[in-house]
């Protein structure tokens, strides 16, 4: 994680030879890196199921 966060600050870019290539954002998919044990690459962090529940919020609420 430290070599991702020196790399971003120096290229704008968090990406280093020793992982796995890491996904740009895209709305259908919300693929990110996950910083575990071992690095991979996952999708959609939050879930549908969380995301609909603030679906009848009111924007001026939160």
């Amino acid at each position: 994680m430290r070599d991702s966060f020196i790399a971003f600050a120096r290229s704008g870019s968090p990406q280093t030879d020793a992982m796995p290539e890491w996904p740009q954002h895209d709305p259908k998919t919300l693929a990110y890196l996950r910083f575990d044990s071992k690095l991979t690459v996952a999708n959609d962090f939050v879930g549908e199921e969380h995301r609909s529940a603030w679906e009848d919020v009111p924007v001026d609420a939160v």
